[in-house]
């Protein structure tokens, strides 16, 4: 890892809590978000397109979850946490539910990423 791969996975790290905040906000309960770094490798792309490829979607999917109290309980009864991992596989975007466990893979560096409404419907078919 070079340089300044170095210098933006520091970056991230140090905004995770902040944009973990964010996520809480719009579900109305802790989303604990777990981040395989080591997968990321020294992938710069993958790490300057993190944090719009994951948070803006994320964000979004459960919003439209959460707009209601019905929505809210049940991703507080569900959702448990949400594993992020980067890719190898130039193509890969995938968004899983399984055990309370949201799962979002894909290759951050290909310009590609999994988009609300596959988050949103990987996280329904949790609930």
């Amino acid at each position: 890892m070079g340089l300044e791969e170095k210098r933006k996975l520091k970056e991230l790290q140090d905004k995770l809590p902040a944009l973990q905040s964010k996520i809480d906000g719009v579900a109305g309960t802790p989303v604990p978000v777990e981040v395989d770094w080591a997968s990321f490798g020294s992938d710069g792309a993958a790490l300057n397109s993190f944090e719009n490829s994951v948070f803006n979607p994320l964000g979004e999917a459960l919003k439209a979850i959460c707009k209601d109290d019905i929505g809210k309980t049940a991703v507080k009864e569900s959702l448990k946490k949400v594993v992020v991992k980067h890719s190898a596989e130039r193509n890969k975007l995938s968004a899983t539910m399984s055990g309370g466990v949201l799962t979002l893979e894909e290759n951050f560096g290909s310009g590609g990423y999994v988009n609300s409404t596959k988050i949103k419907s990987a996280i329904e078919s949790g609930l």
